[in-house]
């Protein structure tokens, strides 16, 4: 029996050896042929349309009573009535960008849903905490997992949209975008997507919970910010916005990415030019490509 031994009575096979992939045969990779970025580890696509908004708390009391329509259908207020705050201004980015580009009416079946929330559910979570604290288990609503969780984002994004590509939500802390484009890139890289649509949403500032009946309110209330970028592959010459993503360190100084920036530079009317740093996880770049006289024959 040279080469074996015995198990249960009966010569056992060898097991074959686990062959373990060459670097350059690994998948997905940040410079497979679908990215046609010449800079090894940087992936770059096209942001067909986009859209951002900063909220103040009457335009998301406003929104709850009458949602802002999803691909020219109207959304019940009764689906959004429990939903954060950061899903309503997300609803708002979305129909901004859909709206942007004319894609009302357009179908998203094979597309997928990446949604980086900030601190999502964190004023819900409270008020629930204090409710259980005073009428106990009946007093906290069953839609507090739904709509308060991480995954409520792209959620009811992927309900609305009829999506049955991969929708989940993403990091929930307080730079949740870095996290976002990391994700996007090899998303993108792998080819399988037609198109990804890429939210991201948070506060401009620290929106920390007040416990009911003390404190005093602050002289602003945080404003609800939120970015929809749908993002599609690079094939061929383009023009428009395109994005660049890459892990690897900042060649150049340059501004820590914030979701405020973002939302600045999109709300903005003049051309997007912009490259942030992600500590710890890399930078991105935007910005705009138009067409020579002989790219457009």
């Amino acid at each position: 029996m040279h080469g074996r031994f015995m198990k249960n009575g009966r010569a056992a096979r060898r097991r074959q050896p686990v062959t373990v992939p060459r670097s350059s045969e690994r998948k997905p990779r940040l410079d497979t042929p679908q990215s046609s970025s010449t800079q090894p580890g940087v992936v770059r696509c096209r942001v067909a349309t986009y859209g951002a908004v900063r909220a103040t708390p009457d335009d998301l009391g406003q929104w709850r009573r009458q949602p802002p329509p999803v691909c020219g259908v109207a959304v019940p207020a009764s689906l959004v009535k429990h939903s954060e705050d950061q899903t309503l201004a997300a609803l708002a980015a979305l129909h901004s960008a859909i709206t942007r580009s004319g894609w009302v009416g357009r179908t998203f079946t094979d597309w997928g849903v990446v949604a980086a929330p900030n601190f999502l559910g964190r004023g819900g979570t409270a008020s629930s905490i204090q409710r259980f604290a005073d009428d106990g288990a009946w007093g906290v609503s069953p839609h507090l997992i739904p709509h308060q969780s991480l995954h409520a984002v792209s959620g009811t994004v992927s309900h609305l949209l009829r999506i049955h590509g991969p929708n989940f939500g993403i990091s929930g802390g307080p730079q949740a975008c870095h996290d976002a484009f990391l994700i996007a890139a090899p998303m993108l890289a792998e080819g399988t997507l037609p198109g990804l649509w890429l939210l991201l949403s948070g506060h401009d500032r620290e929106h920390i919970p007040a416990e009911d009946g003390k404190g005093s309110s602050p002289p602003r209330a945080p404003h609800c910010e939120a970015a929809a970028l749908a993002l599609v592959p690079e094939h061929g010459a383009v023009e428009g916005m395109l994005l660049s993503i890459s892990p690897e360190v900042a060649r150049t100084r340059t501004s820590e990415l914030t979701l405020s920036d973002l939302v600045e530079a999109l709300i903005a009317e003049e051309p997007v030019a912009k490259v942030w740093r992600m500590p710890g996880a890399g930078w991105i770049a935007l910005e705009e490509v138009a067409l020579s006289a002989g790219s457009r024959r």
